[in-house]
């Protein structure tokens, strides 16, 4: 018996622009359409190229006739460009918890704002490939049926999170919006990068930390790792973080470095759209006077080089760098912080401190960090 909250496959396509064109006609005439393929093991080796067009069970009959009909008006193998292309493109990966329910809202609210396409990513794990495999008839059956359950599981929990998504993200919004969701088996961290040089995002979103992270750190294991492999800019998203109708207020911590110019323009690129603010802001514990001359240099070279963007470079000096931080947030109402190289940089390690407790703020304010 076929359960109510499952997926099934009513196509199979052999490249992503032929997926796109199906999955927008389907949702035009108001099916949701779930994409999957581009299989990876556990390491992130690419295993296949072939896109599978799922629907929820009840719509399986509807989405069939429109598929008849897009047969005898179309040929499918002539489809080879995106229909899209101006578009930018947003990776959320998803662990379907609650938490992320707040990460998908403010990706969408975002996508609408900036033109841009949105791949939701769902990694599961698969329990057959865990442990030594075993080359017996009874293992083969086993590990196919283990394998199997564990599909059609992560299918039903996808399922259920996008009617929640549905529920709480206004319909107007995705109507305006690209998206698909992308079911994955495999380890998190490998098959998001995999995902993510292969699709090359403009940005990646996901929350600071998963289900499955202690509630008294800030930035979860597999985000951290994201982080710090990714070549693509991530923004973090807490659960009470939402995107303002306003200004957009961005705080960006600079140290000066020759890779804060490379950030500072993809920034501008990204929040193009939006009325900004942009403080770029040096901590100096020691008051050193030939940081200030650095400030009156970067603030001239900005009014040349960005002659149209609201953006001033400051000192800002504070020997408790975690309360002056917290200070600023909230004085001027920021409403992203930035930075880049985390590695290297001061303000990460702020992040992953064990004072971080100290900085009730730092909970709700989204971080976009660039990786140079």
């Amino acid at each position: 018996m076929i359960m109510k909250n499952t997926i099934v496959t009513i196509l199979t396509v052999d490249s992503r622009e032929k997926a796109w064109f199906i999955k927008d006609k389907l949702e035009f005439k108001g099916i949701p359409c779930f994409l999957t393929g581009e299989s990876f093991n556990n390491t992130g080796t690419k295993t296949s190229e072939i896109r599978k067009i799922k629907v929820k069970t009840q719509d399986v009959e509807k989405a069939l006739e429109i598929l008849l009909n897009l047969h005898s008006k179309f040929d499918l193998k002539e489809i080879t460009q995106e229909e899209h292309p101006e578009m930018k493109k947003i990776l959320v990966p998803i662990d379907l918890s609650e938490y992320t329910l707040n990460v998908c809202k403010y990706a969408v609210s975002l996508a609408k704002k900036i033109n841009a396409e949105i791949k939701f990513l769902h990694v599961y794990r698969d329990p057959s490939e865990n442990g030594n495999p075993k080359n017996t008839t009874s293992w083969e059956k086993h590990s196919k049926l283990a394998s199997e359950q564990a599909l059609e599981k992560a299918q039903k929990k996808l399922v259920k999170f996008s009617k929640k998504m549905e529920e709480q993200i206004p319909e107007k919004d995705f109507l305006k919006v690209r998206l698909h969701f992308s079911l994955q088996k495999g380890e998190p961290i490998y098959v998001i990068k995999a995902i993510s040089e292969k699709y090359q995002p403009h940005l990646i979103i996901l929350g600071p930390k998963g289900k499955h992270d202690k509630s008294n750190i800030f930035i979860g294991s597999v985000t951290t790792k994201v982080i710090e492999s990714s070549a693509f800019p991530i923004l973090t998203i807490p659960k009470s973080a939402n995107l303002p109708d306003h200004k957009l207020k961005i705080m960006y911590a600079t140290n000066f470095e020759e890779a804060d110019n490379k950030s500072l323009e993809a920034l501008m690129k990204i929040v193009e759209p939006f009325e900004t603010e942009i403080h770029c802001i040096h901590f100096n514990a020691e008051n050193d006077h030939l940081k200030k001359e650095k400030v009156n240099e970067l603030n001239q070279s900005f009014k040349m080089n960005y002659p149209g963007v609201n953006l001033q470079c400051d000192l800002f000096e504070n020997k408790d760098l975690l309360r002056g931080f917290e200070k600023f947030i909230n004085e001027q109402d920021i409403d992203i912080v930035s930075f880049s190289s985390p590695k290297r940089n001061l303000i990460y390690k702020i992040f992953n401190s064990n004072k971080l407790k100290q900085m009730v703020s730092a909970s709700k304010i989204p971080m976009l960090i660039f990786r140079v």
